[in-house]
Formats: C-alpha cells, sequence, structure tokens
C-alpha cells in the first residue's frame, strides 16, 4: 500500500522519532547487564526508525517536494501499528499537541496493512 506524506507529517514523525529514540541511551546498561533480549528488541526499533527516516527524509530543505508516497515494507507497517497503540495510550498521560495528533494519524496510515 502506498502513502502520501506531507511535509507537516514528515516534521510530526521526525518529533516522535526524535522521542522515541531518547529511550535508547540505556543500552550500555544492558549490555553489561547480559540483557540480550532487551538489546535485541531495541535494535530492531531502531532499523525501524533508520527505515522510516531513509523513507521520508532524515531533514527538511527548502528543495524538498510538499508530499512523498512510499510504501511501507511489512516490518515497517508491523512496528508503526505498535507505535501508534503506544503513542495513543501515552495520549492519557499528556495534552497531545497538533504534532503529536499529525504524528499518530501518520503511524495510523502507515501501518495498515497490505491489501486492506
Amino acid at each position: 500500500m502506498t502513502v502520501v506524506i506531507d511535509r507537516s507529517q514528515r516534521e510530526a514523525l521526525r518529533e516522535e522519532i526524535e522521542c522515541r529514540s531518547s529511550g535508547y541511551g540505556d543500552i550500555g546498561f544492558a549490555f553489561k547487564d547480559g540483557e540480550r533480549d532487551y538489546v535485541v528488541e531495541r535494535l530492531e526499533g531502531l532499523r525501524r526508525l533508520v527505515e522510516l527516516l531513509d523513507a521520508i527524509g532524515w531533514g527538511e530543505s527548502a528543495e524538498a517536494p510538499e508530499r512523498v508516497a512510499m510504501s511501507p515494507t511489512g516490518a515497517l507497517a508491523a512496528w508503526a501499528r505498535d507505535a501508534a497503540a503506544e503513542l495513543q495510550r501515552a495520549f492519557t498521560e499528556f495534552t497531545p499537541t497538533d504534532a503529536d495528533r499529525g504524528a499518530l494519524a501518520t503511524l495510523q496510515a502507515l501501518g495498515v496493512p497490505s491489501g486492506a
């Protein structure tokens, strides 16, 4: 399935990625403590973040197109569904901004299974 993402959606996704990536600072402790499963889980999460940034662009330039079409892989779509559910649950803990709601809507769109 192809999803078209505009500039504001890409910016909202990058903000969400920045927020999510801040939780990866404890990997050193997990290595030290021998928490292999935790490290592998985090590695998979980082792979999805990199895959998403590769698809939407790592930053916006003046020449960046207003809209970008992308076809998420199965792994990225599954990650997006999980990330959307997690973000939606987090909305009970804070008042979401327009950017937060935009990130949620975009993650939900990216998470729609092919053929749906």
